[in-house]
């Protein structure tokens, strides 16, 4: 019986604890890297980079061109490949919210390593793992919200009526 006791807090502080890691502000981004014939670029450095943060990570594209980054804060992003024999491709205006997974796919020029393509339009970041619609919530939009205080005087006379 005491053994019961024991384990039940105990099991219940375990499933609080992991639901509180899930449930972070963070997202995913994935994609590959191609050429125009539609050829896996191998080896391409992946740079994603907040600009508001600072925060930058680095990855390399695989031999079928996928990249990945996982857990990144959710936010806006700017993406950068490079790899020599190809013009540099930079992607601005990456949106990503809290939960999704994104799925973007980068398309590079053949060129010398000096060109730059910028894209800086919003791409077709489309999250393919979710069947949900999440957003992200500002500091303004939560001081907005209503509180406690200011719907108890809306029972009150609710009540009355």
């Amino acid at each position: 019986m005491i053994k019961a006791l024991v384990c039940v807090p105990a099991i219940f502080f375990l499933s609080i604890t992991v639901s509180a890691f899930s449930q972070q502000a963070t997202a995913d981004l994935r994609g590959f890297v191609t050429d125009k014939s539609g050829a896996a670029v191998v080896e391409a450095h992946v740079t994603l980079t907040n600009p508001q943060t600072g925060l930058q990570r680095s990855s390399q594209t695989l031999g079928t061109g996928a990249f990945a980054f996982v857990a990144i804060p959710a936010g806006g992003y700017k993406l950068l490949i490079e790899k020599p024999g190809f013009a540099a491709k930079l992607v601005e205006g990456i949106t990503l919210t809290v939960g999704q997974t994104a799925s973007l796919d980068v398309l590079v020029d053949v060129g010398s390593v000096a060109q730059t393509t910028n894209v800086s339009s919003d791409p077709p970041v489309v999250d393919t793992t979710q069947s949900y619609i999440g957003t992200t919530i500002g500091t303004r939009e939560v001081r907005d919200l209503p509180s406690n205080r200011v719907s108890l005087p809306i029972l009150r006379s609710s009540r009355q009526a």
